[in-house]
């Protein structure tokens, strides 16, 4: 994993076991963590087990969430963002391989565009000249974090079909 020192992670739904061993590991590796909920009681064992990690109720619209967002980087110089998925292939309980894809982009100081979802007004994306509220979404999604880690999945599994190898037991 590339180094998460000083870089400020924002992890949504942090309430789930997934979200909640996410924000530690990104906490562990020196992150500026903001984990965000539903539900306040959700986040009582997050934060009593790690008090580093900030907290708060993500019970907001988008455009609430981006003027949090804003509000936290205000001071931080750096715009970089990246977008991130990861998909796990699992059989019977075990972990046969994951799968990443990385969108990279830059947040802005204010939100353009009304497409899309969550941060996508903030996120400007370089190739395309324009923030993802602004782009075509057919565009988007064949650029996405989640598209590039589905594809590299299916890409993975159509190699099995092929070669009539089958997953690892």
């Amino acid at each position: 994993m590339e180094s998460l020192k000083g870089q400020v992670v924002l992890v949504v739904g942090a309430s789930s076991g997934i979200g909640r061993a996410t924000a530690a590991l990104f906490a562990k590796e020196g992150a500026r963590v903001m984990a965000a909920a539903r539900r306040e009681d959700r986040l009582k064992g997050l934060r009593a087990e790690h008090p580093e990690i900030e907290t708060a109720i993500a019970d907001a619209t988008d455009a609430a969430n981006n003027a949090l967002l804003l509000e936290n980087i205000r001071e931080h110089g750096d715009r970089t963002a990246r977008f991130v998925c990861v998909i796990a292939l699992v059989k019977d309980g075990r972990l046969v391989r994951t799968f990443r894809g990385a969108v990279e982009g830059r947040i802005l100081d204010a939100p353009r565009g009304s497409g899309g979802f969550g941060y996508d007004p903030l996120f400007y994306y370089e190739p395309f000249g324009c923030t993802f509220g602004e782009a075509p979404i057919a565009d988007k999604m064949r650029v996405s974090h989640r598209a590039q880690a589905l594809e590299a999945m299916f890409t993975f599994l159509r190699g099995l079909l092929s070669s009539e190898i089958a997953l690892p037991a």
